[in-house]
């Protein structure tokens, strides 16, 4: 080979070699090298340049709660304690609630998550269910999505004087204003195919239908079978007493 044909070969090996270079920077360059130099950009790599530009989402940490299990109000103060066992019979005998509520859920457990480093709280649902139903403390038998249920959201126990939808709100928006202060977010939880339509009301009972009327007695037949008057008949007028004889004329 002649000096000149190798010094072409070498300037074909080193023109290769930088092409490889070039390609193998273009596909494998990182999106912040490719925002920072717009040379490298061209019309094949503009989805790939718009989505460097988005700065990706913060990671969400998701904390389920589910009302009724939770805590309930009276363990409010003492979140870092074990609960004591629920009550042999809460609302109602059969009853399945813990007596768990969002009035219950305080300050304490909310700071705990956050350190735990949770973005978000997930709630079973607090709207209102049949409140003659003391077995569905998961939430989900709704039958109004515009209030909240006493149980889940006050801990009513179906005893004494039930919790209006003004106190309701108030302890909800409370609720609210905790789960700000520790940087949370609040999801919600609805199944609408287990939404349950209330109850109707019982018809009421038909009254009772009038006793009918006695027939009355058939009259009795006259003598001869027919409806004539005659001596035993009760109905015949009476009869006039008969003639007392004359006295006998005096000798």
């Amino acid at each position: 080979m002649s000096a000149q044909q190798q010094r072409t070969a070498g300037t074909d090996k080193r023109v290769a070699v930088a092409v490889a270079v070039a390609v193998v920077h273009r596909v494998y360059r990182s999106p912040g090298e490719r925002t920072k130099n717009p040379a490298l950009h061209d019309d094949d790599d503009d989805n790939d340049r718009h989505m460097s530009d988005v700065p990706p989402p913060p990671p969400l940490r998701i904390y389920e709660i589910l009302i009724d299990r939770f805590a309930r109000l009276a363990d409010a103060a003492h979140a870092d304690e074990v609960a004591p066992p629920p009550p042999a019979v809460y609302g109602a005998a059969g009853s399945f609630y813990y007596g768990g509520c969002i009035a219950g859920i305080s300050d304490g457990h909310l700071a705990h998550l956050h350190r735990l480093g949770f973005t978000h709280v997930l709630l079973t649902p607090f709207m209102l269910g049949d409140l003659g139903d003391w077995q569905s403390y998961h939430g989900y038998h709704i039958v109004d999505l515009g209030r909240l249920d006493p149980r889940l959201v006050a801990g009513w126990d179906g005893n004494g004087l039930r919790p209006d939808d003004a106190t309701l709100e108030g302890i909800f928006g409370r609720f609210l204003d905790r789960l700000t202060r520790h940087r949370l977010h609040l999801i919600l939880d609805v199944t609408p195919n287990h939404l349950i339509p209330p109850a109707p009301a019982p018809a009421p009972a038909p009254a009772p239908a009038p006793a009918p009327a006695p027939a009355p007695a058939p009259a009795p037949p006259g003598d001869d079978g027919d409806l004539t008057a005659t001596d035993d008949d009760p109905l015949a007028p009476a009869a006039a007493p008969a003639a007392a004889p004359a006295a006998a004329p005096a000798a």
